[in-house]
């Protein structure tokens, strides 16, 4: 039998075991909330847009027309607002609901077409797309019976010299230097290039990392949110729409200025030509990129200890299986322990954990109302 496991189940158990165990394995199935995150639902959106681009550039070996994009967008915006209207959102700040999910389509929208104006050309003219959400299953030991799965936003390759690379996509409210250069020592770069050297048996320069800047989000006195991007915020002269194009400004030293004031453009409907209406160096400002390299001594201690890892969670998610509930509750405390701190309830990124009262209050997920059994990203796992 092949125990399977993904880069976000070992994120998990070492974020929090506990974690890790109700979010993947409770009752066979493990657990999400039945309402969207709003937060990760943004980043999902602008990656849905990407990825259909980057399809194209697969088949083309160019970048699509703007009006392909404008489908692409469409299509990937109303399956993210239905199904952010069946399940709700979770989110504190969260007002009229349409509202915000236009909002948030609509910055999703600015940053796919910022990257494919700024960033895509470039990364096109040094390599060829040749692969675009492809899953693997990429056993650590020869019998196979421990396998990571793993699926790549893409898989470049360099034109000058063949070499592979992984394109990895992030969005991120939070910008930093630090923040990434913490990708040079992240479990995810490492586990990439290792899995894509032991599946194609070829080597793998390193990642391709394209970061997607989403701008300050802050509140006021009243709770309104307000995205400060230059994406989907301007500056207007006072007065009533049409503008010309010299009565908009994406300056915020126009806020300073009488007779201007700032406007949220993306609820005029048209957030295709104020991305177009941007300079480039505006642009650039909200997409960063960088290339990681990952050494074969790194490669082989990962392997090696995840190995273990594995193989040591394997034998507890059976040991689970017992009847005997004292099998369960020593398993449970030696192998799948809760953190049962205050970064449960808010952690690094001020958020709290999704099993709170679980933990804390003895909720049971399947009785609450709260969550639903998680659906699975991999195909190995909906298959099984």
């Amino acid at each position: 039998m092949t125990f399977r496991f993904s880069r976000s189940h070992q994120e998990a158990l070492h974020t929090c075991p506990r974690l890790c165990h109700l979010r993947y394995y409770d009752r066979g199935h493990g657990w999400e909330s039945t309402k969207l995150d709003l937060h990760r639902a943004t980043g999902s959106l602008t990656h849905a847009m990407n990825q259909r681009v980057l399809v194209y550039c697969l088949n083309n070996d160019s970048i699509p027309a703007s009006e392909l994009i404008d489908g692409y967008v469409t299509t990937a915006i109303d399956d993210y607002k239905q199904e952010a209207m069946q399940r709700g959102v979770n989110i504190d700040e969260m007002g009229d609901l349409l509202f915000e999910l236009t909002r948030q389509s609509a910055l999703a929208e600015a940053l796919c077409r910022a990257w494919v104006r700024v960033r895509l050309p470039d990364i096109l003219s040094k390599f060829k797309v040749i692969a675009v959400e492809q899953e693997w299953d990429v056993p650590l030991d020869p019998e196979g019976t421990i396998c990571i799965m793993v699926r790549l936003d893409a898989l470049l390759e360099r034109r000058d010299d063949a070499d592979l690379w992984v394109l990895e996509e992030k969005t991120t409210g939070w910008m930093s230097e630090d923040w990434l250069e913490s990708f040079r020592y992240s479990s995810q770069t490492l586990q990439q290039v290792w899995a894509v050297e032991k599946h194609m048996k070829r080597a793998c320069g390193g990642v391709l990392v394209e970061a997607l800047y989403k701008g300050i989000k802050r509140s006021d006195e009243s709770g309104k949110v307000t995205y400060y991007s230059p994406l989907i915020r301007g500056y207007i002269k006072k007065g009533i729409p049409p503008f010309d194009e010299d009565e908009l400004s994406w300056d915020s030293s126009n806020a300073r200025r009488k007779g201007w004031e700032p406007c949220d453009v993306w609820q005029w409907g048209k957030t295709r030509d104020w991305v177009a209406l941007l300079p480039t160096d505006v642009l650039t400002q909200q997409l960063f990129s960088r290339e990681v390299f990952r050494s074969g001594s790194e490669q082989e201690q990962w392997a090696r200890q995840t190995l273990a890892e594995q193989r040591r969670l394997s034998t507890a998610i059976e040991s689970l299986k017992q009847p005997e509930e004292w099998m369960h509750d020593t398993v449970m405390a030696l192998d799948f322990p809760a953190r049962l701190n205050a970064d449960c309830y808010s952690n690094k990124y001020r958020q709290r954990c999704p099993f709170l009262a679980v933990c804390f209050s003895g909720l049971d997920p399947a009785d609450s109302g709260e969550f639903r059994p998680r659906v699975t990203h991999h195909l190995q796992e909906r298959e099984e």
